[in-house]
């Protein structure tokens, strides 16, 4: 996608002004201990079942508003239909890939959020790390109904 150094500043910035949100943390500290209020390792740098599957590019968020904790990690995906198709040319088995990698990406992220008792949003237009070859995974504390 773009190559301008910027561009990834310029949609964080972004994301951060649509949603009302201020980083407050990065990379390790991010997991859902702390999104879903949970006190087993608060943040703290464990080894534990806390962190999403496929953190890569992790940061964590506070609703100016809410004061809610956001997560957000940004995995690389699909990024083996690129081999398929200049290996084969087939770009029905290269579309096939990107998209079994996106459901099992999916599938991940919602059993990961549903066992902490998160909602979570994914969103290629939205990722900032890697534009295109990464999508935008989003937890937050799940509204009881």
């Amino acid at each position: 996608m773009a190559t301008n150094p910027n561009t990834g500043n310029i949609l964080k910035k972004a994301y951060r002004k649509k949603y009302g949100l201020r980083q407050i943390r990065h990379h390790e500290q991010s997991c859902a201990c702390l999104v879903s209020g949970s006190r087993r390792c608060m943040g703290r740098k464990v080894v534990g079942d806390c962190h999403s599957p496929r953190s890569d590019h992790a940061s964590t968020f506070k609703d100016i508003k809410t004061g809610e904790i956001i997560m957000v990690q940004q995995p690389y995906f699909g990024g083996s239909y690129l081999h398929v198709l200049e290996t084969t040319g087939d770009t029905v088995a290269a579309q096939k890939v990107y998209d079994d990698d996106v459901a099992a990406l999916t599938a991940e992220c919602q059993a990961f959020a549903t066992e902490w008792g998160l909602s979570v949003r994914l969103s290629i237009e939205e990722s900032w790390h890697a534009p295109g070859a990464t999508i935008l995974v989003e937890y937050r504390k799940a509204v009881k109904s």
